[in-house]
């Protein structure tokens, strides 16, 4: 089967609710660490014999209060319980994380920010961005980094806005290659750098715009040529690969009209049952006719896989300057901006794309952000809150064209209903 990058959906799944506000997470700490006070009149060698038997490895300083830091080799948590036992000690403690109690600014400050109304704008058609950063950063989750998977044309790994976010890279291209070839995945059609700036594009490198999840991991596979055309062995291959590289998420900007076996098992692989070690799937719903608005599209339509449609800067449907419009319908999930989106193109360039494409990575984005903020959450439960936390648009309720509505980055990672949103 031949797909092409036309068609871009997303399976839907009934969302029932939002899970419970987790607790406050304990202050971060070192990982390597931990800080240890004794008793002064504790030998030396006791205390070294006591660390190695707590989990330390060696004494890296003694601190100017007096206190040991000490390397571990395990938990830091763990060493200082066993520390605090010994009554030779008088304190021990996590090495904990301290930054300046000053919050980080609500824009980024990149120049073409302020071009990317998906991301912030005047008449609230957007996902709320600024907020969303704003709460990662307290949460001591900078830009979501986590690992999202792409299945696309590639991506310029040199671009000055990604090349510090792509960690995987590789491609299956053409029925006669040897699969999945990793380290290559030149994009020369534009179409997955695009996407990828979408999700990863760095914030506040003084350097074009922002993506969503501006730190995410990127695992590029390349299935489709520069055409933009490929089959389901290779974009099953990479579907499957990039879930095995570590993906948490996983971006499908394309689809086809046939249900296929050999994609729905690649899905489901990827998926795993949706549990927490299962990639939250995404996929645009298709630029289709108007038609043949309603038409299935695959991935999209699969259960296992969130769909999106494209909303314009008016929060409306979006129709396309190439005549093509949204594709709707029962499988339809949630809706995200897909209308003159600014983003990278390769050669260090920006441009703005049209296409339910767009939409499918901006949720995606908010997807990657829900899984750092909250990482103990399933695949299921990160599509959950996904639909549970739009901003609810068309008729009450769910419906064909936006399905639970426009994603909002802010109300996704909110633990409380107190805060506000705008």
């Amino acid at each position: 089967m031949r797909v092409t990058f036309a068609l871009v959906t997303m399976g839907a799944a009934l969302l029932v609710s939002i899970p419970p506000a987790q607790a406050a997470a304990a202050p971060p700490y070192e990982s390597r660490s931990v800080i240890v006070k004794y008793r002064t009149d504790t030998a030396p060698q006791a205390r070294r014999d006591l660390e190695r038997r707590s989990g330390g490895v060696r004494l890296l300083r003694t601190l100017r209060v007096g206190a040991d830091l000490v390397e571990t080799a395990e938990d830091p948590a763990r060493v200082v319980a066993k520390l605090a036992k010994d009554p030779s000690v008088e304190y021990a403690e996590p090495n904990y994380l301290v930054t300046l109690d000053s919050p980080p600014p609500l824009f980024p400050g990149d120049p073409r920010f302020d071009d990317q109304y998906h991301l912030h704008q005047s008449n609230d058609a957007d996902i709320d961005a600024p907020e969303g950063y704003f709460t990662l950063a307290q949460a001591g989750v900078p830009g979501a980094p986590v690992k999202v998977g792409i299945v696309d044309s590639g991506i310029d790994k040199e671009h000055e806005d990604l090349a510090a976010n792509v960690i995987g890279c590789a491609r299956s291209t053409g029925l006669f290659n040897d699969g999945i070839v990793e380290g290559s995945c030149k994009d020369g059609l534009g179409h997955g750098t695009h996407v990828a700036g979408l999700i990863a594009a760095r914030a506040g490198n003084g350097k074009g715009g922002a993506g969503v999840a501006f730190n995410a991991r990127i695992i590029m596979c390349k299935a489709f040529d520069n055409n933009g055309d490929s089959n389901v062995a290779d974009v099953s291959d990479c579907i499957v690969w990039t879930w095995q590289q570590g993906a948490k998420v996983i971006n499908m900007s394309f689809g086809f009209a046939a249900d296929s076996a050999t994609l729905h098992q690649a899905i489901r692989n990827a998926w795993q049952l949706g549990l927490v070690q299962g990639a939250t799937l995404i996929a645009s719903a298709g630029n289709v006719t108007q038609a043949q608005r309603g038409t299935e599209f695959f991935p999209a339509a699969y259960d296992e896989v969130a769909a999106v449609s494209a909303t314009n800067a008016l929060d409306q449907l979006a129709t396309f300057d190439s005549g093509a419009v949204s594709n709707t319908g029962p499988f339809v999930e949630v809706a995200a901006a897909g209308d003159e989106v600014l983003s990278t193109i390769p050669g260090n360039q920006y441009a703005s794309f049209d296409g339910t494409s767009m939409a499918a990575p901006i949720a995606a984005g908010v997807a990657a952000a829900i899984r750092a903020r909250f990482p103990a959450l399933s695949a299921s439960g990160t599509r959950t809150r996904l639909g549970a936390t739009a901003d609810d648009l068309g008729l009450p309720g769910r419906d064909n064209n936006f399905g639970f509505g426009r994603v909002n980055l802010c109300n996704a990672l909110a633990t409380t209903t107190a805060q506000q949103c705008s």
